[in-house]
């Protein structure tokens, strides 16, 4: 009996002891978002020995074990894709990373801080099994893909928020991914246009707003692949998003979004040069439904 209860007790210490040594990166994940200039883009650290708990996300968002699960697929998948889905399908992405599944987790819990977002290699965001969608739909469209439609146009961005602490005068970088739906078999055309509005504590107009960001996108037009009858090298995009922060902003909460508009004429004229034919994105965005936005707390 005495040994039982020395056992739990030691179970709960190391317990403890993670939840310490979570707290810390965390801490540290956003002293930087927050320091005066953009942080450095290096590697993320996917050999972290902490994983983070269920029920929990960076944003806020509680995330339960047995949806986690769901999203993102088997747990063990031995450095494998996990499901029996046609290689043939993934012919054109690179080679399956075996820590896939341990990166998906943390993007999934927003544990990944803007620069190391930045800075996730293509293996890793290129595969589909890297977000959540494809174990919640897309494995069971594929196994059983519809006989008498298939889909002419849509995409999605991924994380689809981000939360940042700044400063006046500071600096961060935010990261996206922005995806082909499944089962949609046309090249689609994409454009982003940033916008900024307040979210709470300081009464500015979108006009003043937007003059306390300056904001460079990369790239800000591409043209997503196919995600059917295979997934097309370019069927995934990354976005950083580098945003210098004015040193006169008033304290507060911004919002960062991003619209998708239509190309412009330079691109589609470098396009059609190249001979691609693409579509335009069926579903527009916009502040209530934005494929991409950032949220912005204004320290004092």
């Amino acid at each position: 009996m005495r040994k039982n209860v020395q056992k739990q007790n030691s179970q709960q210490l190391v317990l403890a002891a993670a939840a310490i040594l979570l707290v810390l990166a965390l801490a540290y994940v956003s002293m930087q978002d927050s320091a005066g200039q953009s942080p450095p883009v290096k590697p993320p650290e996917l050999n972290k020995t902490v994983e983070p708990p269920c029920f929990y996300s960076r944003s806020g968002h509680n995330v339960s074990c047995e949806r986690l699960g769901l999203m993102l697929g088997p747990e063990k998948m031995n450095g494998s894709r996990g499901h029996d889905l046609s290689a043939s399908l993934f012919a054109q992405l690179p080679e399956f990373p075996k820590d896939l599944h341990k990166a998906a987790v943390f993007v999934t819990l927003n544990y990944l801080n803007g620069s190391e977002l930045a800075a996730l290699g293509e293996e890793y965001w290129k595969q589909p099994e890297f977000y959540p969608g494809f174990w919640l739909s897309g494995v069971g469209l594929m196994q059983e893909p519809p006989q008498n439609r298939w889909g002419a146009s849509g995409m999605r961005g991924y994380p689809v928020e981000h939360f940042v602490d700044a400063s006046a005068g500071g600096a961060f970088v935010s990261a996206n991914f922005f995806t082909t739906s499944w089962l949609v078999m046309n090249r689609q055309a994409v454009a982003l246009e940033p916008h900024v509005v307040v979210e709470e504590g300081t009464n500015v107009s979108a006009e003043e707003a937007a003059s306390y960001f300056n904001i460079s996108i990369g790239p800000r037009e591409f043209i997503l692949g196919v995600a059917w009858p295979v997934f097309e090298e370019n069927w995934a995009q990354k976005v950083v998003v580098d945003v210098k922060v004015s040193g006169n902003v008033k304290p507060g909460k911004y919002q960062i979004y991003f619209d998708v508009v239509p190309p412009s004429e330079e691109a589609a004229e470098k396009w059609a040069a190249e001979g691609l034919a693409y579509v335009s994105p069926s579903f527009m965005s916009g502040l209530d439904r934005p494929y991409y936005a950032i949220h912005v707390r204004v320290l004092e």
